[in-house]
């Protein structure tokens, strides 16, 4: 048995003292076994975490930036770009307001 298999087997064994759930669907990455813990699904095959104390600050560290809003900003910013090109005002006017569509939706997903 390798050592990553053992440490993977150690954490499994921490989480599941420290409280955390055996979850009875496999993990969507690697097909391993999903925990709940805290609230936050984990892998603890691909999650890169490899002790009970990474696993710890990962709970308790803020949310990333949603990826949504990554890619609602990139639309935005797509859309913008070829409204400076277009010369046609009836698809200048569709581009302008896609460019509003997005700009409401980035203003929401930040607020969530």
């Amino acid at each position: 048995m390798s050592s990553d298999t053992r440490n993977t087997q150690k954490l499994m064994a921490e989480m599941l003292r420290k409280g955390a759930t055996l979850l009875r669907e496999p993990c969507p990455n690697c097909g391993g076994i999903l925990f709940r813990y805290n609230g936050k699904e984990v892998c603890p095959s691909c999650s890169g975490i490899t002790s009970i104390d990474e696993l710890e600050e990962e709970v308790r560290a803020p949310p990333q930036p949603s990826k949504r809003a990554e890619i609602v900003s990139k639309v935005l910013d797509e859309s913008l770009a070829h409204v400076a090109k277009e010369k046609d005002p009836a698809k200048r006017a569709k581009l302008l307001e896609n460019a509003k569509l997005s700009a409401e939706l980035l203003k929401l997903l930040k607020e969530i």
